[in-house]
């Protein structure tokens, strides 16, 4: 009887697991987020706008599902550019399908040029574009540029060529034109003669300023920050608010001073490898410039606002001494960075300034 009980329980039992609905499937694991900007970036190279929306969409719902600050901004962040991107993109089609049917359409070379160098800011694939397209003066420049000139005076006049361009353009495109300029500009920097400096330099500080107005730091966006940065520390970069820092107004001060509050909103309390660095523009007795710099840590120990000084008597002590005993250096560039990559950069100094930061000739330690 025993037996015929233990028979009947396991027919029993067997025949209600068979009739029970399966169990539900373990959810899977998602892939790291690096994987997820890297399809992003596939598909972005590829031009399949659609793919590359759907892929911001499901980034963008990971943030909200992890409550992930850093997800969620790199999400809208590359929301912003697919869209910027999808709609240029949009303009130029019927230039491929022209080039489809004949590859030697200059007009078509010139728009799809455009749109890799000045929206895409692909400019190895743009070039060749542009030099074999209809624009007389834009296909001249991209000659220059794909020559890869060596020395100052072609750097200069490829720059000039750029600024030029950008000064003429009044659509979308002028940024991009513009800071093709200041990249060359800053080549060749260096090794330019006073006047020629002084031009450069202006255009460079001129960039760069409106970048800052643009995105309150160093010009970078967060996508720019992720591509320069480990993933781990995009959650510094991106926490870390820094509260303006204004000249010194010689009038109200009897000595030179510069602090700064930053703002700790990142997930971690202590920060170890933030640094900066100060160029202080100072000009001796016999109107010599020289631009005195000093790097140093900056500990972050805590999250929230603490008030940070930038400078140490030395170096204040050290420009008094190299600017002619004033306290008050002439212009000031301050660079704040994680590691070796900057995250936040300012600039005190009237406006038409140049970029005299950039000049490793001036600079003493």
């Amino acid at each position: 009887m025993a037996r015929q009980t233990t028979v009947l329980f396991w027919i029993l039992l067997s025949a209600s697991v068979a009739g029970a609905a399966p169990p539900p499937a373990l959810a899977a694991a998602e892939p790291p987020i690096e994987e997820q900007l890297k399809k992003i970036d596939e598909v972005i190279a590829k031009d399949d706008y659609a793919e590359a929306a759907r892929a911001v969409a499901a980034l963008e719902a990971r943030g909200q599902r992890e409550k992930s600050p850093v997800t969620f901004i790199l999400a809208k962040a590359y929301q912003s550019r697919v869209t910027s991107l999808r709609a240029a993109y949009a303009g130029v089609q019927a230039a491929k399908g022209r080039l489809a049917k004949n590859p030697a359409d200059a007009p078509s070379k010139r728009a799809l040029g455009r749109f890799l160098c000045l929206s895409k800011r692909d400019w190895a694939k743009g070039l060749p574009l542009l030099r074999d397209g209809d624009d007389a003066r834009l296909a001249e420049t991209a000659v220059w540029e794909l020559a890869d000139p060596p020395d100052a005076v072609r750097q200069l006049a490829l720059a000039d060529r750029w600024w030029d361009l950008g000064s003429k353009d009044r659509t979308r495109d002028q940024a991009a034109l513009n800071e093709r300029a200041a990249l060359w500009y800053a080549k060749a920097y260096p090794a330019l003669q006073e006047l020629d400096k002084k031009r450069a330099g202006a255009c460079i500080a001129s960039v760069t300023t409106a970048s800052l107005n643009k995105t309150g730091g160093v010009g970078l966006t967060p996508v720019d920050l992720y591509h320069q940065l480990k993933f781990s520390e995009l959650d510094v970069a991106l926490g870390l608010h820094f509260s303006q820092i204004k000249p010194p107004n010689r009038s109200e001060l009897t000595y030179f001073h510069l602090d700064t509050q930053i703002d700790n909103e990142s997930t971690q309390g202590r920060i170890d490898n933030l640094n900066v660095i100060l160029r202080a523009l100072c000009i001796d007795a016999d109107g010599k410039s020289t631009a005195t710099e000093l790097k140093k840590q900056l500990p972050i120990n805590a999250r929230g606002i603490q008030k940070v000084d930038l400078a140490d008597v030395i170096y204040l002590s050290t420009i008094k001494h190299r600017n002619n005993n004033l306290e008050v250096p002439r212009n000031v560039y301050v660079a704040f960075r994680l590691g070796d990559e900057r995250i936040h950069e300012a600039f005190l100094a009237p406006p038409g300034a140049d970029a005299w930061w950039l000049d490793p000739s001036l600079i003493e330690h």
